[in-house]
């Protein structure tokens, strides 16, 4: 009897929160808008008369968007893991890691607005459009993802055979309600240029 009386509370407490209003989507509904490029390209210089060991990279970045769905509440990603894979899968299914890159786990902060409806849709119109197009402000979040290459994986693509690696980023953190919220983006880093 106390455990049903403790659910029927726990649901009398959120049906305000999950039920009506500006915010429909608890937990929090939030999903990869874009990654632009989308890959990572090291381009290696050709290295000077003798200096075979030493190299000279150019790296291009690539930024990574995050958006909430309607109605959505907001997160904030509080941590990054970066696993490398050599785009080879297991007899499970799982990737195999690529040999001699290691897991990289960094403490950043990366904050997804909520995406609410409008009070009044007709109001600070967005474009020239329909004003159906005003009805929605879309929280969003952006990071750069240009400095998960380190020395490490400028070392493996110098030496490497293979012309490309993949970093498969999972960002971890809360949303407005404290309900744990994670997601993986795959990234191809591209080797490009001399290598030895």
């Amino acid at each position: 009897m106390k455990r049903l009386l403790g659910m029927g509370l726990a649901l009398g407490l959120m049906t305000p929160v999950t039920s009506c209003g500006m915010y429909t989507n608890v937990p929090a509904q939030i999903h990869v808008k874009s990654v632009l490029p989308a890959s990572i390209t090291v381009n290696y210089k050709e290295p000077a008369v003798g200096a075979k060991a030493t190299y000279e990279a150019a790296i291009s970045d690539a930024v990574l968007t995050l958006a909430g769905e309607p109605g959505s509440i907001g997160a904030t990603f509080y941590s990054v893991n970066v696993t490398f894979t050599d785009g080879t899968t297991q007899k499970d299914g799982n990737p195999v890691a690529a040999a001699g890159l290691t897991k990289q786990a960094i403490d950043m902060s990366l904050r997804v607005e909520s995406s609410v409806f409008r009070e009044d849709p007709r109001k600070d119109e967005l474009s020239d459009k329909n004003w159906e197009d005003g009805k929605l402000i879309i929280g969003t979040g952006q990071m750069s993802l240009g400095a998960f290459v380190n020395r490490e994986v400028l070392d493996y693509g110098f030496k490497s055979t293979s012309n490309v690696v993949t970093a498969l980023i999972t960002l971890s953190g809360y949303d407005d309600a404290r309900f744990p919220t994670s997601l993986t983006v795959n990234l191809p880093i591209v080797f490009t240029g001399h290598r030895q």
